[in-house]
């Protein structure tokens, strides 16, 4: 993970609606404990672990190299779970979409309570960028579990990183980046199969 501090190029915060209070909703399917890496300097993480209900219950400090982070191929999924999970602190919904900006920030989409939500997440936390009355869509939500069985997939059909996953008629839309050539695009059923495939112009 990159440690340099992002300087995103997010639309003006002047602009930005009021946010929904903060409060932490995670990406933790009950009864399930998952444990959310975040980078805090360099050669060290810290790890958060949450439980079924999402309430902390533990930190501890590894090295990085020690294999506590999960990543499949280029694509970190502890850093996407975890912009995931940062973003449901200020908008109150189910995650549709994540992407990677170019400065390293999140763009994550939210939907709930009939509204539609962009939250931006980099080192300074999470923010409201963007809000509608329109969250009516058919997306699939994304869990901690969908996003790594996702990237899973992508990663075994195409040799890059996952930089956007996105949900729309009942299907999920996956961008990979290889390390040469053009961005695909694959869709993925709901049982994670690929279904589809497009190469980017």
């Amino acid at each position: 993970m990159n440690n340099e501090t992002p300087n995103p190029t997010s639309p003006n915060p002047s602009t930005e609606t009021a946010t929904a209070p903060r409060r932490r909703k995670g990406l933790v399917i009950a009864g399930v404990a998952t444990a959310v890496v975040l980078a805090v300097g360099a050669g060290t993480v810290l790890t958060l672990a949450l439980t079924g209900d999402d309430d902390p219950v533990a930190f501890q400090s590894a090295s990085s190299n020690s294999g506590s982070s999960s990543s499949t191929g280029d694509t970190d999924v502890d850093a996407m779970i975890a912009a995931a999970d940062e973003a449901l602190t200020v908008a109150d919904g189910e995650v549709v979409g994540i992407e990677q900006q170019a400065d390293g920030a999140w763009r994550v989409e939210i939907e709930g309570d009939g509204r539609e939500y962009d939250v931006f997440v980099d080192a300074s936390g999470a923010r409201i960028a963007e809000q509608d009355g329109d969250g009516d869509s058919d997306g699939l939500g994304l869990t901690a579990d969908s996003l790594t069985a996702i990237v899973e997939t992508a990663t075994a059909t195409v040799d890059g990183e996952v930089v956007q996953i996105g949900s729309d008629d009942n299907r999920y839309t996956v961008e990979v980046r290889p390390a040469t050539g053009p961005a695909i695009e694959l869709e993925l059923d709901e049982s994670f199969q690929v279904v589809g495939s497009e190469t980017d112009d």
